[in-house]
Order: C-alpha cells, then sequence, then structure tokens
C-alpha cells in the first residue's frame, strides 16, 4: 500500500466564525473553487441547531449543490447530537461525520467541556438508509 498524506480542507471552520451570515450560492461559489483544488476531504457544514451556529443552517443546501460536481473529493460534516449525526448520515454526499468528543477535564482550562455530562450518540446506531457508513471522527 502506498503511503501518503491525506488532504483535509476546513472552511467550515473558518465559515462559521463570521458573524455575517452569508448566503447558500456564495458558499457555493466559493466551495466549487475548492473542489478543483485537489484535497481529499471538504469539511463543508455542521448538522447544528442553527440557533447555535446560524451559518450553517443551509447545509444539507449546500450539499445537494455541490453533490453533482463532487468529483472524487469526499465530504465531511460536523455534528453535535444524535439527530445531527442521522442526518448527516442520511445525506447522499456526505462521507465522514465529525463529532466533537470533549477532551479530558485536565486537558486544558481554555478548552470550554460542556459536553462533558452529555451522552454521545450511539455510531453503531446509525440509521441502516446512510448513503455512507458514518465514520466517527473526534475533535476537541
Amino acid at each position: 500500500m502506498e503511503e501518503r498524506l491525506i488532504w483535509v480542507e476546513c472552511p467550515r471552520d473558518a465559515m462559521q466564525g463570521y458573524s455575517t451570515v452569508f448566503s447558500t450560492e456564495d458558499k457555493v461559489d466559493y466551495l466549487k473553487h475548492l473542489l478543483t483544488v485537489g484535497f481529499d476531504t471538504l469539511d463543508i457544514g455542521s448538522f447544528v441547531s442553527p440557533k447555535a451556529i446560524p451559518q450553517m443552517a443551509d447545509t444539507s443546501s449546500v450539499l445537494d449543490a455541490l453533490h453533482p460536481l463532487k468529483g472524487t473529493n469526499r465530504f465531511l460534516v460536523i455534528a453535535a447530537n444524535a439527530k445531527g449525526v442521522a442526518l448527516a448520515a442520511q445525506h447522499p454526499a456526505v462521507d465522514v461525520v465529525g463529532f466533537p468528543f470533549p477532551p479530558p477535564k485536565n486537558f486544558s482550562s481554555a478548552i470550554p467541556t460542556e459536553r462533558a455530562n452529555k451522552p454521545y450518540p450511539n455510531f453503531k446506531n446509525t440509521p441502516k438508509s446512510c448513503a455512507h457508513p458514518a465514520k466517527p471522527w473526534s475533535c476537541m
């Protein structure tokens, strides 16, 4: 097997930090350019509450628009709870679902651990109608 780096670009992380919500069309246009770069995986959206992260409320629409142009790119999205994991897993364009597991409490006091006492989704119970099997991806 050939060893190589896997290139992951994360425009989602940058986009969700802006206070001004970008239009779906602007996101799609920007992401179309990234599709041509040759990254292995693009982290392009989140299936989370629109109240928590308004910038990602249109993730499903962005995926719908980019799916026909996907080529060999893999699409990663973040989900913060079982409902988000189920929605992400059912979308035909999603290849990888990231789930933010909190770090240990002594890892750093600067990192929020509000999820520490909340249950994690059971990834084994991911809906059988998934276009792709969910692949847990931990982020701290």
